[in-house]
């Protein structure tokens, strides 16, 4: 799931992907707001217990959903890990992108 990047501050808010998630599935349909819900809840979970103790049922208590409503969007424990590491990747990448600014290598495009 991409999600844009929020504006990179000095004091980086620890929940910014979380967040970020949450805030871009506000307007979509609602398989889309469950999906971003249970990928919020676990980066909120994984920042207090790695990820060899997130739990499924921890997950979904913090997302607010039923055990078998996460079943319906994720096939288990390491498909959620993989869909938030995937979706944190394109996150930092964005952010990463948007401090660094220009290329400095590459020359501007020719537009005249």
């Amino acid at each position: 799931m991409a999600i844009p990047a929020a504006r990179f501050t000095d004091d980086p808010d620890p929940d910014a992907y979380a967040t970020a998630l949450t805030h871009a599935a506000a307007d979509q349909p609602k398989g889309f707001r469950t999906r971003a819900q249970i990928a919020a809840a676990a980066c909120v979970a994984l920042a207090s217990t790695g990820p060899g103790a997130l739990r499924v049922a921890d997950v979904c208590a913090a997302a607010g959903i039923a055990n078998g409503t996460f079943y319906l969007y994720l096939s288990d424990r390491d498909a959620l890990l993989a869909d938030v590491l995937h979706g944190f990747v394109g996150f930092l990448t964005v952010l990463m992108a948007a401090v660094r600014g220009p290329d400095p290598v590459r020359a501007p495009p020719f537009t005249g």
